[in-house]
This record gives C-alpha cells, structure tokens and sequence, in this order.
C-alpha cells in the first residue's frame, strides 16, 4: 500500500512521503511559467535518511515569490494530485488554482514548475471576488481513472461557506449539498474559521471540517462532517490554539488531518499530522508526525495535505 503525505504552506513546499512512490522522473508537461523552487533544509531529524517518527522526508522546496498569467502564487491552502495527468494541483485563498508539476531524480522531490494557472469563476463565468473567493481545501475527482481529462476539482470555502465543482481550468459546475449549519456562516467562530478541507471518501461520500468547531459544538474537538451532520470527532493537540487545516484520504479510506498549532504571541508553533478511520468513530486517532519550531522544524503557516 502506497501512502503519501504533502504539507504546503504559503511560502515553501515540503513534500513528505511514508512509502517510496514512483512518479516521473524528468518534466512531462510544458511549463508555462517556469520554475519555481529551490532547495530548502526542514531542520532537526527530518533529513534523517531513516526517516522521522511515521514520516521519511523525500524533498523540500522554498517556492519563489511569483505570479503565473497574472495571478500571485502566494496564499496556498489545498493541494490535490492527478495520477492520471502527473500534475499537482494547487489552491490559492484568492481563488486561483496553479498546475504544479513536481520534478524527482533518484527518488528526491527536486524542482516543481508551473504549467498554468487560473482563476476560479462563478455561475455568471467571472472571476471570483474576495468575499466569494476565499478557497481554502482542495480534493480532485476521478484522478486515478486511468482518463486523462475528466476531472474535476471540489474546492471549500470560507466567509461565504460552500463546496462547489470546477473544472481545472476555472470553470464553475455547481455546488455540492451541504447540512444546513455548515452553509451559515453566523455558526462559525468567525469568517475565517469555516470549510476549510474537503475531501470525496469512497464510501462515505463527501466529507468536510471547519477550522475550528462551530459556535453551537458542547466542546473543543475537531469535528468531519458529511453530507447529513458530525461523521466523526478529532481531539486537537493544543486545545487553546489548534486548528484543522486539512485533510487527505489514505489509499485504504483512512484520514490524514492537519493541525496547525498557532498561537498570536509566538506565531506558528507545531504542525501536527493525525491519522484516524472516519467509518468506525469513537476509535482513538493516532499521531503520524509533529513538527516543532522548538525541534528546530523549519515550519510555516501549513495549510495543504
């Protein structure tokens, strides 16, 4: 069984995997606008070649301060791959999308480029605006089909609290049924605590969590929803400054869930990657990895599994 685990954040990518992966080995697709990354050093164990607690570091990457057709690669939040196209989608918080195309030699993450970049539009086909554009998960449907061209991208959003369909390029499809405490944004703590993951489960459907546990919740656990309520809960490993950043399906339908530890004295602190079973609730989560500024973890804002 394949597992893989990508961490990005707004100014550098780590790309962790817990198994070898075969992915192509020299560019495949054109690059619209270049390259972006250079080499970058996590700190502390990671670069340990036997790896670092359920984690071995495969490449790090700091990600130039660019723009690809006019939109600024900054803010990113969702990461989602294609198997079928080889190209690593990548989710800006203004509502642009970024077609990434990691580059491996000798089994080490060494360059990524960018093969385009759009923005994401509404019913009308007009870019997104701020209010309605703040995107933050990211999940690609129909990625690992064996057809190249027919995905389509879900994408959650904050301030105005959604999920919608699009295609890679922009193009809006529609929005997905959501429960009605989750499309409220008078639920959430604040504008900028809603929908912030999503992911397409296999056998449970859709499935989503907010950054931080609605207003009305009895306690501070993260909670997935799917398309009728709570699916499952997740205790946080800082209850005063947690947050879920996102998730990402195992190739067995397990959940990968980010947590960022961030406190607004000492800045981001941890990173913290759990692993649970979403079908059989009530078993304990367990811990993949915790990244530290104290281990000497060269962390940043963490929003992309």
């Amino acid at each position: 069984m394949l597992l893989r685990t990508s961490v990005i954040s707004t100014a550098w990518l780590l790309v962790l995997f817990l198994a070898c992966a075969s992915f192509a080995q020299r560019p495949v697709h054109a690059a619209v606008c270049g390259s972006i990354g250079a080499p970058h050093t996590a700190g502390g164990e990671l670069d340990d070649r036997d790896g670092y607690m359920g984690i071995i570091l495969r490449g790090s990457l700091h990600l130039r301060n660019t723009a690809c057709k006019s939109l600024p690669l900054m803010g990113l939040s969702g990461l989602a791959w294609s198997a079928d196209t080889g190209i690593l989608y990548a989710l800006s918080d203004r509502a642009h999308v970024f077609h990434l195309e990691p580059i491996w030699y000798d089994g080490k993450l060494i360059e990524v480029t960018i093969v385009d970049a759009y923005p994401l539009r509404n019913e009308a086909d007009e870019p997104l605006g701020i209010e309605a554009g703040d995107s933050e998960g990211l999940a690609v449907l129909r990625g690992d089909n064996g057809i190249r061209g027919d995905e389509t991208l879900l994408v959650s959003f904050e301030r105005q609290p959604r999920i919608s369909r699009y295609r890679p390029y922009g193009l809006w499809l529609g929005d997905e049924p959501l429960p009605a405490v989750l499309t409220d944004i008078s639920n959430y703590h604040s504008a900028n605590s809603a929908l912030e993951s999503v992911v397409m489960h296999p056998e449970l459907g859709l499935l989503t969590a907010p950054q931080l546990p609605l207003k009305t919740t009895a306690d501070d656990n993260f909670r997935i929803y799917d398309r009728h309520g709570v699916l499952a809960t997740l205790t946080p490993t800082n209850r005063n400054y947690g947050t879920l950043t996102d998730m990402a399906l195992t190739p067995a339908g397990d959940l990968l869930v980010l947590e960022r530890i961030f406190s607004g004295v000492f800045g981001i602190t941890a990173a913290v990657i759990h692993h649970l079973d979403p079908r059989h609730n009530g078993q304990p989560a367990t811990t993949i990895v915790r990244l530290d500024r104290d281990a000497g973890h060269a962390i940043d804002n963490f929003e992309g599994l």
